[in-house]
């Protein structure tokens, strides 16, 4: 009976410290939650090339050097233009390692990242939404095992420990919402 008992009392005591510490943990915005998410952009994106579909999702790391996936691949194909996901300036337009890049400053204050594209645009140049800013360059398959293009979010701000955060591409084009937790009791 005491043995019983007493796993009983570990049980609820162990779970109402998770229950409290849940509560109480300070939320970390460090990688994009759902609420950073949805205050991130009120700002319409359209998708960078034709859409055929995802190769690979965005994946949200543990860390800053975490392993994670800190955009989305789309498929397409060697010499496809690419289109500005939404307005903005050129912050910058041409190599970084080994790979041609073009980022925009956008008005919300994020900055969308496309690769591999060689540009058509020059940094300091405004573009509007579908705007062509490239071609999909033919060393797309570094990245993926086919022609893709990766499309990254990132926002910055000295809140954040590594100065940004990545967030998910996907829910910006409007592709899902974040999820939602909801009392049960609130279900109908």
């Amino acid at each position: 009976m005491w043995f019983q008992n007493r796993r009983l009392f570990f049980a609820l005591g162990f779970g109402l410290v998770g229950v409290v510490w849940v509560a109480l943990e300070p939320r970390s915005l460090s990688w994009g939650s759902p609420v950073e998410i949805k205050a991130a952009s009120k700002i319409v994106w359209n998708f960078p090339v034709l859409e055929r579909g995802v190769l690979k999702d965005f994946y949200s790391p543990n860390g800053d050097y975490s392993a994670g996936h800190r955009g989305i691949d789309f498929e397409s194909f060697d010499g496809e233009m690419v289109l500005a996901p939404t307005a903005g300036m050129v912050r910058f337009a041409g190599m970084v390692a080994g790979r041609s890049v073009v980022s925009l400053d956008l008005a919300d204050g994020l900055v969308a990242e496309v690769e591999p594209v060689c540009p058509t645009v020059a940094q300091g140049e405004p573009v509007t939404g579908g705007q062509v800013v490239g071609s999909v360059c033919s060393n797309a398959s570094l990245h993926c095992e086919v022609p893709c293009l990766h499309l990254s979010a990132r926002r910055f701000s000295s809140e954040y420990s590594r100065g940004f955060i990545y967030l998910s591409p996907l829910t910006l084009l409007g592709s899902f919402l974040p999820s939602r937790l909801t009392k049960i009791g609130s279900l109908t």
